[in-house]
């Protein structure tokens, strides 16, 4: 989702003002949202890090997958289905609605999932 969102990125706070009225708003929603998304890359490929840096890359997949999950819930609760659910920015035009809901659910609990497999704290077994 990153590289799309990043591909075509003078475009993304446009998508997100679908769900944010105020532009100030947009730019720094937009802005964090990437950069979480990047964030969490780390802890997601299992990359050699610090067991403080593995906690904060987990965390930040964590609030990327409830960020999506909250705005496509309200978005499809308000309007039912609209114009794009900006899960892949502008790059590719997703169309919303309640698929975008439970394709963020997916992300949740993928996320949860992901975080019991590797949890941080665990040493990893020697074989």
């Amino acid at each position: 989702m990153v590289v799309a969102q990043l591909f075509s990125y003078e475009h993304f706070p446009d998508v997100m003002s679908l769900f944010f009225n105020s532009s100030q708003l947009v730019l720094v929603v937009a802005a964090c949202i990437v950069t979480l998304e990047v964030a969490a890359i780390p802890f997601l490929l299992r990359m050699q890090l610090s067991p403080a840096a593995r906690y904060v890359s987990m965390v930040a997949g964590w609030l990327v997958a409830l960020f999506w999950l909250i705005v496509s819930l309200g978005a499809a609760a308000t309007w039912g289905t609209y114009d794009n659910a900006g899960f892949l920015g502008d790059t590719v035009t997703l169309l919303g609605g309640w698929w975008a809901v439970f394709f963020s659910l997916g992300l949740v609990v993928l996320a949860v999932w992901a975080s019991w497999g590797m949890w941080p704290g665990s040493r990893p077994s020697k074989r």
